[in-house]
């Protein structure tokens, strides 16, 4: 488990740095005007609060919160701390709501950083044991319902679904770069909806086969492939950069070497 955790660090660290890349920390944010928190009751409350505002508008406290972020894994790498560790879930949770209030969309990928820190608040092996259970199913139903909810809403059915998402999300690149070679392959996708909606629905079988998951552990390794393929296609077909889900990694029964 110890293992884990140190991954786990490895990569906030470098979450860090490709926030910082993406001029997206707290302190780069700036006084953001426009903000959205959604029906999310949460959200509501970080509002009314102020913490959102409080967190960009204020540039001490961002610039702060941006050097916690980025010390915080570094000491947590060398010695293990309780208030430490919560403190960092905490200005994961700030940075969650705070970004995706501004940016008028909620970017579910934070969600494995932030379920996966709370396992390593404690070092009691049982209790770390337990939260890593909890995780698991928690990201198990997280890609099985996604493809519930396609079902019953009924746009697996659609034929024409796939394409005409990607008409929206790739019609500001298809304009600035009308020659590249992605704008081809977007309009090939949306031209041809027999091969989208292929695409479309190996998706959502894809999604469906995380329900194995809940009956035994057998099959971690399988999900484990087939979850990074699903971020890989995500980035490829979408355009969508969702590789802060990786941590959920951590929560699957494979055993690391050290661990064996």
């Amino acid at each position: 488990m110890e293992i884990k955790r140190k991954y786990f660090l490895y990569f906030v660290l470098i979450w860090v740095a490709y926030r910082f890349w993406g001029n997206t920390l707290f302190s780069q944010l700036g006084e953001t005007v426009v903000q959205y928190p959604g029906v999310d009751n949460t959200f509501w409350l970080f509002h009314l609060l102020g913490i959102p505002k409080l967190m960009t508008h204020n540039g001490f406290v961002a610039s702060l919160a941006d050097v916690l972020l980025l010390f915080l894994p570094l000491l947590l790498l060398k010695n293990w701390n309780k208030l430490m560790s919560v403190l960092l879930t905490i200005l994961l949770t700030f940075y969650y709501i705070t970004i995706s209030s501004f940016a008028c969309h909620h970017v579910h990928s934070l969600i494995a950083l932030i379920f996966v820190s709370i396992v390593f608040w404690t070092k009691d092996e049982l209790l770390q044991k337990r939260l890593m259970e909890a995780v698991r199913y928690y990201f198990l139903f997280a890609m099985a319902s996604a493809a519930i909810w396609k079902i019953a809403r009924g746009s697996a059915f659609d034929v024409h679904h796939l394409s005409s998402i990607l008409s929206h999300q790739h019609a500001q690149w298809m304009a600035d770069y009308p020659n590249g070679w992605l704008t081809s392959f977007y309009q090939y996708l949306i031209q041809n909806t027999t091969v989208s909606y292929t695409l479309y629905l190996s998706a959502i079988i894809l999604e469906l086969i995380f329900l194995v998951g809940f009956f035994t552990k057998k099959m971690d390794m399988l999900i484990a492939i087939l979850f990074i393929t699903f971020i890989v296609f995500n980035y490829t077909i979408m355009g969508v950069f969702s590789f802060e889900l990786l941590p959920f990694l951590l929560v699957l029964a494979i055993k690391t070497k050290s661990e064996s």
